[in-house]
This record gives C-alpha cells, sequence and structure tokens, in this order.
C-alpha cells in the first residue's frame, strides 16, 4: 500500500562522491576458493557465483547477462559491478554466509532490508523487516513487552523507520515510529535535528511527517485523558484518595502535557496511594482504556486502520 506522505528528505553525503577516485580495496568477504569478485563503489568482494545465484534469481540473470573481459579479472574470477553500497553488499553477503543467527545492528537491518528487497531475496527480506517489527510492533502487548534496550527513544532509527516502511511498502511499521517522536519527552525539538541514516546520507524530517507528529501527539494527549485516565475524575469518599487523583490529573498536564497512556499500570505505580475499591476500578478503566487508545493510534496520525495497514505488508 503507498502512503500519501512524500519521502524522507536524504541529503547525500557520500564519501565517494566527495573524495578523489581510490583504488578499489578488498573487504573481509573474501574466500580463497570463490569464483566471482562483486564490486560495490571501491570494495571488492570474492564469493561464490552458486550461492549468489541460488538466493537471488536477479543475480542469477545479473551473472549470466554480463561479460566480464579477460582484463576485469582478479584472481582469475570474473568482477562483476553492483550499484549498491559497499555497507549494504557487505552485510548481504555476511548475512548469507552462515550468519543469519547473529544479532545485527540497527543500521545493518535497515541496509539488508533494503538490498534484499532490491534482488528479491526473500529470507533476508523477512529477517530484516521481524527485526523492525519488534522495535515498531502492531499490538499492544508486543509494545508492552519490548525490553527497555529496543522501546527507548532512537531519533535514528525512528526517522530511518518512516524511510523505509514507505520506500518497502511496509506501513505497519508507521504507527510506533511516529508514537516514539510524538511522545518524546524532548518533542518537538527533535523534529528539526539532522540525522546521520544508514547509507552515509544526511536525513531531516519532512514537514508532512512534523505536521502528522504535531498533530498525532495533540490527539494523544487529549485522548488519553478521556479514554485512559478517566478514574482520575471519579469521586471518592477517601480524602486521601481524592488528593491522589487530584495531584495525578494535574501531573498530566503541567509544566507541558505528559503522554503516559502506553506505561503498563504496574510502571506508572498509581495505585500506591488509591483506596483498595479505587485500585480495581482504575486498574480496569485504565488497562481496557489503554487498548482503545492503541486500535485508535494509526488514526491519530490519519494512517489507516492496524488491520489495513497489515494487509499492505503481507
Amino acid at each position: 500500500m503507498a502512503t500519501e506522505q512524500p519521502p524522507v528528505k536524504r541529503n547525500r553525503t557520500d564519501a565517494a562522491e566527495n573524495e578523489p577516485h581510490k583504488s578499489p580495496s578488498r573487504s573481509e568477504v573474501w574466500y580463497p576458493d570463490g569464483n566471482i569478485v562483486p564490486l560495490a563503489q571501491t570494495t571488492l568482494f570474492k564469493v561464490h557465483k552458486s550461492i549468489l545465484s541460488d538466493n537471488s534469481e536477479i543475480l542469477r540473470d545479473m551473472f549470466t547477462l554480463s561479460q566480464p573481459t579477460e582484463e576485469s579479472d582478479i584472481e582469475g574470477c570474473p568482477v562483476v559491478t553492483l550499484f549498491d553500497s559497499a555497507l549494504q553488499v557487505e552485510h548481504m553477503l555476511k548475512a548469507l554466509y552462515n550468519r543469519r543467527d547473529q544479532p545485527q545492528p540497527g543500521a545493518a537491518t535497515y541496509a539488508l532490508a533494503r538490498i534484499a528487497h532490491k534482488y528479491k531475496i526473500d529470507h533476508l527480506f523477512e529477517d530484516a523487516i521481524h527485526r523492525l517489527r519488534l522495535r515498531f510492533p502492531s499490538t499492544l502487548s508486543s509494545f508492552l513487552d519490548m525490553p527497555a534496550i529496543i522501546s527507548d527513544f532512537d531519533e535514528f532509527s525512528c526517522l530511518e523507520t518512516l524511510l523505509l516502511a514507505r520506500e518497502l511498502d511496509v506501513p505497519s511499521l508507521l504507527p510506533v515510529a511516529y508514537l516514539k517522536i510524538s511522545a518524546h519527552e524532548e518533542f518537538p525539538g527533535i523534529l528539526w535535528g539532522r540525522f546521520r541514516l544508514s547509507d552515509a546520507s544526511v536525513g531531516t524530517f519532512p514537514e508532512a511527517d512534523i505536521k502528522a507528529c504535531a498533530l498525532g501527539r495533540e490527539r494523544l494527549v487529549r485522548n488519553q485523558a478521556n479514554i485512559c485516565f478517566s478514574w482520575l475524575q471519579g469521586a471518592c469518599r477517601v480524602q486521601s484518595c481524592r488528593d491522589y487523583r487530584t495531584k495525578w490529573f494535574i501531573r498530566l498536564w503541567q509544566p507541558m502535557p505528559r503522554f503516559l497512556a502506553f506505561l503498563t499500570w504496574e510502571d506508572g505505580q498509581w495505585e500506591d496511594a488509591l483506596c483498595s475499591t479505587c485500585r480495581n476500578v482504575a486498574k480496569e478503566k485504565f488497562i481496557s482504556g489503554q487498548q482503545k487508545l492503541w486500535e485508535l493510534l494509526p488514526s491519530y496520525y490519519n494512517l489507516p486502520p492496524w488491520e489495513t495497514l497489515a494487509e499492505a505488508a503481507s
């Protein structure tokens, strides 16, 4: 499914464009018994044609159609130029050579998703998208269960995910990328930053995303009060319970609105000073409201419902 928003702005800063011509150098991906040498930018790789051909029909056809000359041979192997970044090719080759089970760092995941999509290496593409869905899930339970190491905000991954989700048509990644940006305590200052992307270009948030995040944040903050925190405004005979709820209601809005709806009930520690009667009612309202807010989340950023986003990515 194609999204209506323009792509994220990317300003090219490739070293290859700004530096004098360099002689090709060997990558660490260099197998002595290899029989083909892909060249990407100024980096050479020596690998096995059969492994690449078995995993990609596009590469197989490319090798069949190319007519290398003897002058382009290296160690008796034909050199085939790939018009991809050396980093992308390196990640692809490492993943193909028995390294699929190793955790991929963030930048490698984006690079691998793009090149696997280009050469239709389905299992590598699915692996990369699976890793991204762990960081940008489409279900509330997965979002709440995320370890802190991947749930923490990261400007690079959010911007890169917005770019990749549209580029490769994986729109189910968009809502949580928007959520992480618009719910961040330093919003909206982060929207005006410049971030180094996985392909070495510098990216900035386009105007359409800035507007979407601002609108989504306003909707989230307003609706969390009515949907997740309606229990703060209930009546209670216990004075300490009323005082506690008044304090929390003020904290939602002052000095600046805060977004707390997607904390777990336990992490919020809201029940500490509630009376026993209010505690049970508040927890039930919060959890049910949380689910409702999650279902509405894509609409706050003018995106289709979760079901439509999932169908587009399947």
